[in-house]
């Protein structure tokens, strides 16, 4: 990995899916805290952590269209909360 998060990485990442980057991004530096950052990223800001960490596939993400929602929403109201 780079020392530097270059603006062709964040176009490559978004280049499909940019609600969904962007949101995972919010993600990502909601809980940052208790992520394993790359030593090269440490002192970087968050929003450069948060793509880095995206592209280096630390974290999963995607994009869960509103079936996929829908379907997990009612998954999770069968099982209840609490039910593995």
């Amino acid at each position: 990995m780079s020392k530097e998060f270059s603006i062709t990485k964040l176009l490559a990442l978004c280049e499909d899916k940019k609600y969904a980057t962007t949101v995972a991004g919010f993600e990502v530096i909601d809980v940052s805290e208790s992520i394993d950052v790359p030593k090269s990223f440490q002192k970087s800001k968050l929003a450069v952590q948060a793509m880095s960490i995206l592209d280096d596939n630390i974290v999963s993400w995607d994009y869960i269209g509103e079936e996929e929602r829908q379907a997990l929403k009612d998954e999770l109201a069968i099982r209840g909360p609490g039910d593995n």
